[in-house]
């Protein structure tokens, strides 16, 4: 009996030279703990990346079955704003990444440093419920009240780590979520972005 084959999978992983290697971990990482490799489609923002290194992850995609698209990032507009240590304004893709994706009506975004023990395939048709994005909330620590005071969030307010993300591509696109999250960013007195990229 003829089953169908599994709807392909968009992962999002955004890098530059320095996080290449790491990236190709996560990538590995996923592919071997995943139970249909040929599901997946990887689509690289990398910025400056050499030929080689380009070359690199193609070869671990297609070793597994995988399909990929390593993409040049775009990083002009982003220019002025802080990089809280981390020296790559690349940490920003992802605030635009699903608008530039064509044909997904979901993806899950992936920080290039992350190993993966489960198959990723699971988080595929989450219900999201309307949400724009799914992602998991930061536990019980005093940092998060911190947060929601210096903001003017409720107590209650969720925090979350942006590292691991499903996302619902046209309510991302179509809520603006990038500009949206750029505009807070340049508003926002440094001083109080107290916690990175993950504010």
């Amino acid at each position: 009996m003829e089953t169908d084959a599994p709807a392909t999978c968009l992962v999002i992983l955004a890098t530059d030279e320095n996080y290449a290697a790491p990236c190709g971990v996560t990538m590995e990482s996923l592919l071997q703990n995943t139970s249909a490799p040929s599901a997946v489609h990887f689509a690289i923002f990398g910025r400056d990346l050499p030929s080689a290194t380009r070359e690199k992850l193609e070869r671990i995609a297609q070793s597994h079955g995988a399909t990929i698209d390593v993409r040049d990032a775009t990083v002009d507009r982003f220019q002025g704003l802080p990089l809280f240590g981390v020296e790559s304004l690349d940490t920003y893709t992802r605030l635009y990444a699903p608008d530039e994706i064509d044909g997904f009506d979901e993806a899950i975004y992936l920080d290039c440093d992350i190993l993966l023990e489960k198959d990723i395939l699971e988080l595929r048709g989450v219900d999201l419920e309307g949400s724009i994005a799914a992602a998991v909330p930061q536990g019980p620590t005093p940092f998060v009240d911190e947060f929601n005071n210096i903001h003017g969030f409720s107590e209650g307010d969720k925090y979350f780590n942006a590292g691991v993300m499903l996302i619902d591509v046209d309510k991302w696109s179509s809520r603006n979520v990038g500009d949206s999250a750029i505009n807070w960013i340049s508003e926002t007195d440094r001083e109080s972005i107290i916690y990175n990229d993950q504010d």
